[in-house]
């Protein structure tokens, strides 16, 4: 990490904080979960590797875990509401490996959902390898609700 990075988790909160995605306790929400959700982005190439701050990777890769888990309830036909907000955990990015032509981003993602007869708030592992040329999931767990 470069002198004067802050740590991933503390600009991961932060950005959740600033954001309004995160709700604490007393903080009124206006947002549900809901099967009708739009996709966030997909992550876009990077132009530069060599300038990628960790905190900016790890960034990237929480974005495609967050589009990888919106994809997989959004699918799920036993679903009657889901998110991909913090509920029992937090976003968390760590950069594991870095060279000149990719970055190695592990990664945990919150999400929950709701059928007819049951409620699960629960989080993703995976493990995103960041280059030059886009962001690609190496491995992680299986999102399969139904």
């Amino acid at each position: 990490m470069r002198p004067g990075t802050p740590p991933v988790l503390a600009v991961v909160v932060s950005a959740l904080l600033l954001t309004g995605c995160l709700n604490l306790p007393g903080q009124a929400t206006t947002a549900e979960p809901t099967t009708t959700a739009p996709l966030p982005p997909t992550p876009q190439p990077v132009s530069d590797l060599s300038e990628l701050s960790e905190s900016e990777a790890g960034e990237i890769a929480l974005q495609a875990e967050e589009t990888y888990l919106s994809m997989h309830l959004r699918n799920a036909s036993c679903l009657e509401t889901w998110g991909t907000y913090p509920t029992t955990s937090s976003t968390v990015a760590t950069v594991v490996n870095r060279s000149a032509e990719r970055i190695i981003v592990t990664v945990q993602h919150p999400y929950s959902y709701s059928t007819d007869t049951s409620e699960a708030d629960s989080s993703s592992t995976a493990r995103y390898r960041v280059t030059e040329n886009g962001t690609t999931r190496l491995s992680g767990d299986e999102i399969a609700p139904c």
